[in-house]
């Protein structure tokens, strides 16, 4: 059985990285991008790829590599059209001062009348007391291309 104090660092931690996840969700909502790369570790990077729902098989798209480049891929379309993630089922585990979650996003692209859909595997690590991406894949998941 799990201590009182264990349970309780799981708790805190589930809440922390739901908060995480929510204000990045929030802050690109808002076209932040300085602040959404503030939300990586150091050596955190960010993938999006395209995909299926079903499939293990997907294509990188991008791959960006730490913070700086996280925010200068996010600055160079700032102020244009930016989805607004609504972000479901998210599930969270808690290993110690790591974690891993997974959730779904939708979100209309402002100021068109184009949308995206896809699925967040993200990993998570403590880095000076504060809980951060380590990793986060983005997995778009085009109906188009669907067979």
């Amino acid at each position: 059985m799990t201590s009182e104090a264990q349970r309780l660092h799981d708790i805190e931690a589930r809440f922390a990285i739901a908060d995480l996840i929510h204000g990045y969700a929030r802050l690109v909502r808002y076209d932040t991008p300085g602040e959404v790369a503030e939300l990586f570790a150091p050596d955190g990077w960010f993938e999006i790829r395209d995909g299926h729902p079903d499939r293990p098989d997907y294509s990188v798209r991008n791959r960006l590599e730490g913070p700086a480049q996280i925010r200068n891929h996010l600055e160079a379309s700032a102020g244009g059209p930016h989805p607004v993630p609504l972000i479901h089922n998210l599930i969270v585990e808690v290993e110690g001062d790591q974690a891993r979650a997974n959730c779904m996003m939708e979100g209309q692209i402002f100021g068109t009348s184009h949308g995206v859909f896809g699925e967040y595997r993200d990993t998570f690590r403590r880095f000076e007391g504060r809980w951060l991406f380590a990793t986060r894949e983005f997995t778009i998941f085009d109906p188009v291309t669907r067979p």
